[in-house]
């Protein structure tokens, strides 16, 4: 226990750097929390006819606010001593088969208002599923490329399947629960820490030896046609990434409003281009719609990186940092579902 309170201490502030929510970002939700919410009470009576009172009654606030819709606040701290909290639970109970995690000493727990929702809302079946890939899914993949890339860009069959052979465990697919289609796919592949100084493309970048030990890993694709999809994606694979060890992502992104800027910038230089803002956030699309996946890190800027006609071919490798995952070694200690367990109720603020 003492060994948990110090490397508790001691990965707090990294911690706090890695999470994907920061302190400005928080700052209105916070204020917005205490004008719409007041602390929630202990007991509630069934018989009182609100929807609160009745859920409250039925002792079901875990299930809200793992699967409603609501929006969530958070801060750092808050998030780091939930997740020991959880940890040292585990680890007391892990002794005694008799002995179940109390998930209503959890949801009623006022240390963790920060996870209560805003407004209450009945738990509602997830319309996106993720699992992990197989061959089986050829043809939902291909139809997918050929929707999303054009023809010099969309990866062929034998492309998939040389990716799910060498990382099965990297190569995760969405899907619709009502009818099956494939709504995303996301290929990762481990990469070298210092992987940017080694390569010029993105090809050259789908080629490089896997690293017996790295923590970084290289996001060959993401195809999506719809927004559920990826965020099914981060909540299936975040639990997973942690459990392997895995500190960063890198991805490589196009800059589509580039060649527009060239127009009336001729003399601009690309780097400029890049780093421009707009409140704070990048002026680019693609890259501002990275930033609010937690991307926000620009590494380089690569000319010929990969055939992008509005880009000029230009690319911007991006790193992402994966929330908590400063906690390393009590993940990898930890099983996978204690894991899963631990991080479900936190996908929200992914």
């Amino acid at each position: 226990m003492l060994a948990l309170a110090l490397l508790c201490r001691s990965t707090m502030v990294l911690c706090a750097d890695e999470l994907s929510f920061g302190r400005n970002a928080l700052a209105g939700r916070r204020q917005a929390f205490r004008q719409r919410c007041r602390p929630l009470p202990r007991t509630a009576s069934a018989g009182s006819g609100s929807p609160q009172s009745s859920l409250l009654a039925n002792h079901d606030r875990t299930a809200l606010w793992r699967k409603g819709p609501a929006r969530h606040t958070a801060t750092p701290v808050t998030v780091v001593t939930y997740v020991f909290g959880e940890i040292r639970h585990l680890w007391a109970t892990a002794g005694d088969p008799g002995l179940q995690p109390d998930r209503d000493r959890d949801a009623m727990d006022p240390s963790l208002h920060f996870l209560t929702a805003l407004t209450l809302h009945p738990a509602t079946e997830a319309r996106a599923q993720a699992r992990f890939l197989t061959l089986r899914d050829m043809p939902a993949l291909l139809d997918l490329e050929r929707e999303k890339w054009y023809d010099d860009q969309a990866a062929s069959q034998a492309d998939l399947r040389a990716r799910i052979d060498a990382h099965p465990e990297l190569a995760v697919g969405a899907f619709c629960t009502r009818t099956g289609r494939m709504l995303a796919s996301l290929f990762l592949k481990p990469v070298p820490d210092d992987f940017c100084q080694r390569v010029l493309t993105w090809k050259d970048c789908t080629l490089l030896p896997s690293p017996r030990n790295s923590s970084s890993l290289f996001g060959i694709s993401l195809s999506s046609r719809d927004p559920l999809g990826v965020d099914a994606l981060l909540k299936f694979f975040w639990p997973h990434a942690l459990k392997g060890g895995w500190r960063h992502i890198y991805l490589g992104s196009p800059v589509p409003g580039l060649r527009d800027w060239r127009r009336h910038h001729p003399q601009g230089r690309v780097e400029d281009y890049v780093s421009r803002r707009r409140a704070r956030l990048p002026a680019d699309p693609q890259l501002r719609y990275y930033h609010s996946r937690g991307f926000k890190e620009i590494v380089c800027v690569k000319p010929g990186y990969f055939p992008h006609e509005r880009s000029l071919d230009h690319g911007v490798v991006l790193r992402g940092a994966i929330p908590l995952s400063a906690l390393s070694p009590v993940w990898q200690a930890l099983s996978l579902t204690s894991v899963r367990r631990i991080t479900q109720p936190l996908t929200q603020l992914l």
